[in-house]
Protein backbone atom coordinates (compact mmCIF):
# COMPACT_ATOMS: atom_id res chain seq x y z
CA UNK A 1 0.00 0.00 0.00
CA UNK A 2 0.94 3.32 -0.81
CA UNK A 3 2.03 5.40 2.13
CA UNK A 4 0.46 8.58 0.71
CA UNK A 5 -3.11 7.15 0.70
CA UNK A 6 -2.64 7.11 4.40
CA UNK A 7 -0.67 9.79 5.96
CA UNK A 8 -2.63 13.10 5.78
CA UNK A 9 -0.65 15.55 3.24
CA UNK A 10 0.62 18.99 4.11
CA UNK A 11 0.00 21.44 1.12
CA UNK A 12 2.33 24.58 1.39
CA UNK A 13 1.60 28.37 0.90
CA UNK A 14 3.90 30.99 0.76
CA UNK A 15 3.05 34.30 2.03
CA UNK A 16 5.82 36.68 2.10
CA UNK A 17 9.29 34.93 2.64
CA UNK A 18 7.33 32.41 4.79
CA UNK A 19 6.00 28.68 3.64
CA UNK A 20 2.66 28.23 5.94
CA UNK A 21 2.00 24.10 6.04
CA UNK A 22 -1.59 23.02 5.50
CA UNK A 23 -3.14 19.48 6.93
CA UNK A 24 -6.81 18.85 7.57
CA UNK A 25 -6.74 16.30 10.05
CA UNK A 26 -10.05 15.51 12.28
CA UNK A 27 -9.31 17.55 14.90
CA UNK A 28 -9.22 20.81 11.84
CA UNK A 29 -12.77 19.37 10.88
CA UNK A 30 -14.04 19.47 14.38
CA UNK A 31 -12.36 23.46 14.36
CA UNK A 32 -14.16 23.86 11.56
CA UNK A 33 -17.67 22.55 12.70
CA UNK A 34 -17.57 24.25 16.58
CA UNK A 35 -16.87 27.75 14.01
CA UNK A 36 -19.31 27.08 11.41
CA UNK A 37 -21.86 25.05 12.77
CA UNK A 38 -20.69 21.83 10.82
CA UNK A 39 -18.14 20.82 8.24
CA UNK A 40 -20.59 20.78 5.48
CA UNK A 41 -21.85 24.44 5.95
CA UNK A 42 -18.02 25.25 6.25
CA UNK A 43 -17.82 23.92 3.04
CA UNK A 44 -20.48 25.44 1.82
CA UNK A 45 -19.54 29.20 2.84
CA UNK A 46 -15.80 28.30 1.96
CA UNK A 47 -17.67 27.67 -1.67
CA UNK A 48 -19.56 30.88 -1.70
CA UNK A 49 -15.78 32.52 -0.96
CA UNK A 50 -17.44 34.33 2.75
CA UNK A 51 -14.61 35.52 4.52
CA UNK A 52 -15.36 33.98 7.57
CA UNK A 53 -15.05 30.62 6.54
CA UNK A 54 -12.01 30.97 4.19
CA UNK A 55 -10.51 32.53 7.86
CA UNK A 56 -11.90 29.29 9.49
CA UNK A 57 -10.40 27.12 6.88
CA UNK A 58 -7.53 28.50 6.90
CA UNK A 59 -6.86 28.71 10.64
CA UNK A 60 -7.97 25.08 11.10
CA UNK A 61 -5.39 24.12 8.27
CA UNK A 62 -2.37 25.39 11.15
CA UNK A 63 -3.75 23.86 13.44
CA UNK A 64 -1.36 20.90 13.64
CA UNK A 65 1.57 23.77 14.55
CA UNK A 66 0.49 24.13 17.48
CA UNK A 67 1.07 27.73 17.00
CA UNK A 68 -1.32 30.93 17.67
CA UNK A 69 -1.09 32.62 14.15
CA UNK A 70 -2.02 35.85 12.97
CA UNK A 71 -4.68 34.67 9.99
CA UNK A 72 -6.13 37.85 9.50
CA UNK A 73 -2.73 39.62 9.04
CA UNK A 74 -1.18 36.55 6.83
CA UNK A 75 -4.51 36.24 4.55
CA UNK A 76 -4.11 40.52 4.04
CA UNK A 77 -0.68 39.20 2.30
CA UNK A 78 -1.96 35.73 0.69
CA UNK A 79 -2.87 36.17 -3.11
CA UNK A 80 -6.75 35.35 -2.68
CA UNK A 81 -7.04 32.77 -5.12
CA UNK A 82 -3.95 30.58 -4.20
CA UNK A 83 -4.46 30.79 -0.62
CA UNK A 84 -8.54 29.35 -1.57
CA UNK A 85 -6.95 26.73 -4.20
CA UNK A 86 -4.34 25.42 -1.49
CA UNK A 87 -6.98 25.35 1.35
CA UNK A 88 -9.63 23.38 -1.67
CA UNK A 89 -6.54 21.06 -2.57
CA UNK A 90 -5.45 20.22 0.74
CA UNK A 91 -9.12 19.63 2.23
CA UNK A 92 -10.14 17.12 -1.00
CA UNK A 93 -7.41 15.12 -0.49
CA UNK A 94 -8.34 13.93 3.41
CA UNK A 95 -11.93 13.56 2.31
CA UNK A 96 -12.33 9.91 0.75
CA UNK A 97 -13.78 9.78 -2.34
CA UNK A 98 -16.60 7.45 -0.46
CA UNK A 99 -17.90 10.33 1.73
CA UNK A 100 -20.28 12.02 -0.01
CA UNK A 101 -20.95 15.74 1.16
CA UNK A 102 -24.68 15.50 0.87
CA UNK A 103 -25.07 14.30 4.20
CA UNK A 104 -23.79 15.76 7.11
CA UNK A 105 -20.29 14.93 8.23
CA UNK A 106 -20.85 11.68 10.02
CA UNK A 107 -18.17 12.11 13.72
CA UNK A 108 -20.25 9.05 15.32
CA UNK A 109 -19.24 6.70 12.37
CA UNK A 110 -15.51 7.98 12.01
CA UNK A 111 -15.32 7.47 15.63
CA UNK A 112 -16.95 4.20 15.72
CA UNK A 113 -14.36 2.65 12.96
CA UNK A 114 -11.40 4.00 14.61
CA UNK A 115 -11.81 3.32 18.29
CA UNK A 116 -13.05 -0.40 18.68
CA UNK A 117 -12.77 -1.58 14.83
CA UNK A 118 -9.33 -0.17 14.20
CA UNK A 119 -8.27 0.19 17.72
CA UNK A 120 -7.00 3.86 17.14
CA UNK A 121 -6.05 5.79 20.77
CA UNK A 122 -7.64 9.27 21.15
CA UNK A 123 -4.47 11.13 19.48
CA UNK A 124 -4.73 9.02 16.44
CA UNK A 125 -7.96 9.71 15.45
CA UNK A 126 -7.89 13.50 16.39
CA UNK A 127 -4.80 13.19 14.09
CA UNK A 128 -6.25 10.86 11.16
CA UNK A 129 -8.78 11.99 8.21
CA UNK A 130 -11.79 10.67 7.01
CA UNK A 131 -9.94 9.44 4.04
CA UNK A 132 -7.73 7.22 6.14
CA UNK A 133 -10.01 5.62 8.42
CA UNK A 134 -12.12 4.60 5.50
CA UNK A 135 -9.37 3.01 3.64
CA UNK A 136 -8.28 1.61 6.76
CA UNK A 137 -11.68 -0.03 7.14
CA UNK A 138 -12.09 -1.11 3.74
CA UNK A 139 -8.96 -2.89 4.22
CA UNK A 140 -10.10 -4.64 7.29
CA UNK A 141 -12.74 -5.76 5.21
CA UNK A 142 -10.93 -7.25 2.59
CA UNK A 143 -8.70 -9.14 5.37
CA UNK A 144 -11.93 -10.66 6.61
CA UNK A 145 -13.55 -11.43 3.44
CA UNK A 146 -10.41 -12.89 2.64
CA UNK A 147 -9.74 -15.05 5.64
CA UNK A 148 -13.71 -15.92 5.46
CA UNK A 149 -13.10 -17.35 1.98
CA UNK A 150 -9.96 -19.21 2.90
CA UNK A 151 -11.66 -21.00 5.67
CA UNK A 152 -14.03 -21.83 3.34
CA UNK A 153 -11.93 -23.18 0.89
CA UNK A 154 -9.85 -25.05 3.25
CA UNK A 155 -13.13 -26.59 4.46
CA UNK A 156 -14.58 -27.51 1.28
CA UNK A 157 -11.20 -29.46 0.85
CA UNK A 158 -11.66 -31.07 4.18
CA UNK A 159 -14.95 -32.42 3.50
CA UNK A 160 -14.03 -33.51 0.09
CA UNK A 161 -11.55 -35.51 1.79
CA UNK A 162 -13.63 -36.79 4.34
CA UNK A 163 -16.65 -37.96 1.61
CA UNK A 164 -13.87 -40.66 0.19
Amino acid sequence: MNLELIKPQTFGIKIGKQIYELKYTLKAFAFIEEQLGSVNDGIKAFNEKNFKAIAVMFFAGLIHTGKNYDVMRLMKNADPAELACVISSAINEVISSDYSFDKEFDWSLLYFIAKPALNFSEEEFWQSTPKKILMMMKMLEELKIGKTKEILTENKAAEAFMSW
